[in-house]
């Protein structure tokens, strides 16, 4: 038995999707407002992001959410009815209630009939965002029961899922996703009761050293409670009546049809130059973490100019080829 052995070239064309490719694929496919949303998670998410100068005034204070209580600060996480994708959270915003869901989970809790009144009450009490405004007292005085009765029974809806439902105030409800996550520890608890407008402000150096722990993992800590759902309730039930935006404009000038991208609602991003710094001493905690994070950043600020381009280019080639119909329309 004799072997042989050769050796054969073969061509091949294959397209690779690399993570820079895919974020711009997926930028390039978001609507206006899909896409405003989707920059201010990321400047949640990622620190070393913030606004350029002069539209600070312009866009809505997204990092705010961590501030006092107030319906205005909050972003909206609820599923777009508009949405491809399938979640659960499809079936139930479009089948039943935040209401509907408690109650169905308050089903599988033993209670006695009186306990069982109050559950249904306070829940019925819940407002769309899924917080409780009333005070545990008026409640102990309405069934004439003690206030621990009532602050049990809060509790126990507490353990409900969306998780965070039933808090008497922003702090108490990232609290309870935190704990119903496990991780839920001193340090969180500080941040949250104190820092939450430093956190906003983003000053995480002084923070780090006002608890005297790493920047590195107070960024770890950070990004779990930027996580979190500061409106739990919206997960379900969402009415919000939600516009179309455009996302370019055509315009007439003597005779001639300009295109014109709508950037009029998009933040205009930067990257912090402190972090840039950062990157100089490859021997610091951070070093790692603070270069995937400015790659990231830089990424997300080339696939939104460059989606930018696209659409530009896209909206002027249709543009040349309906010229007829655009002058139709326009009579």
């Amino acid at each position: 038995m004799s072997l042989n052995f050769t050796l054969d070239l073969k061509l091949e064309q294959k397209l690779v999707m690399t993570q820079e490719m895919q974020l711009a694929v997926k930028v390039l496919q978001l609507p206006n407002n899909e896409l405003k949303e989707y920059i201010e998670d990321e400047l949640l998410e990622n620190p070393v992001l913030e606004l350029d100068s002069g539209y600070e005034d312009r866009l809505d204070k997204v990092i705010q959410i961590y501030s006092d209580f107030n319906d205005d600060y909050f972003i909206d996480y609820s599923e777009d009815e508009e949405d491809e994708k399938i979640t659960p959270f499809y079936f139930l915003s479009n089948k039943r209630s935040l209401y509907d869901c408690l109650k169905e989970q308050l089903g599988y809790i033993p209670l006695t009939k009186r306990d069982r009144k109050i559950a249904e009450y306070i829940i019925d009490n819940l407002d769309q965002n899924g917080y409780l405004n009333m005070h545990e007292l008026s409640i102990a005085n309405k069934f004439k029961v003690s206030l621990d009765i009532v602050k049990n029974i809060i509790s126990i809806i507490q353990d409900f899922e969306p998780s965070g439902v039933c808090a008497r105030n922003l702090k108490e409800c990232l609290k309870i996703q935190l704990k119903n996550k496990g991780i839920y520890d001193s340090l969180y608890e500080k941040l949250i009761d104190n820092e939450l407008e430093n956190i906003a402000n983003k000053a995480y150096t002084f923070i780090s050293q006002k608890y005297s722990v790493s920047e590195d993992k107070l960024l770890r800590y950070i990004e779990v409670i930027k996580s979190l759902d500061p409106k739990p309730g919206c997960r379900l039930g969402d009415d919000t009546v939600r516009y179309v935006v455009p996302d370019v404009y055509i315009e007439v000038v003597d005779g001639e049809y300009f295109v014109r991208v709508n950037e009029d609602n998009l933040p205009i991003l930067k990257i912090n130059k402190h972090y840039k710094n950062i990157l100089r001493n490859k021997n610091s905690e951070e070093y790692k973490y603070i270069k995937a994070k400015i790659e990231a950043a830089y990424w997300l600020i080339k696939s939104i100019e460059q989606r930018r381009e696209t659409i530009k280019k896209v909206a002027e080639t249709i543009v040349k080829h309906q010229i007829e119909f655009l002058n139709m329309i326009t009579l």
